[in-house]
C-alpha cells in the first residue's frame, strides 16, 4: 500500500504519497489502486473524480520531480488509466 504523508490539518500537501520511500512495487499498486478507484468515479461521483484525478496527477508530478518516474513512464499512465 502506497505510503502517505501526513501534514499540518488543512495543508494542500495532506495526503501526498512519500514519494521518495515508495519501492517500484508500491508505486506500481498506488497506479493500479487509483485507476480503479478513478474508473468507478468517473461514472459514480464527478466531484470526488475530479479532486482525485487531481491529486493523482500532482502526486505523479512529485514522482517525477524525485527521479522515481520518468516522463515517458507519466505518460503512459496517463494513457492507461
Amino acid at each position: 500500500m502506497a505510503k502517505v504523508k501526513k501534514t499540518q490539518k488543512n495543508d494542500p500537501e495532506e495526503d501526498r504519497i512519500d514519494c521518495e520511500s515508495m519501492n517500484d512495487k508500491e508505486i506500481e499498486e498506488w497506479v493500479a489502486t487509483t485507476g480503479k478507484v478513478l474508473v468507478v468515479l468517473e461514472s459514480e461521483n464527478k466531484e470526488v473524480y475530479k479532486r482525485i484525478y487531481n491529486d493523482f496527477i500532482l502526486d505523479l508530478q512529485q514522482l517525477r520531480q524525485v527521479g522515481r518516474i520518468t516522463d515517458e513512464d507519466c505518460k503512459d499512465i496517463l494513457e492507461n488509466i
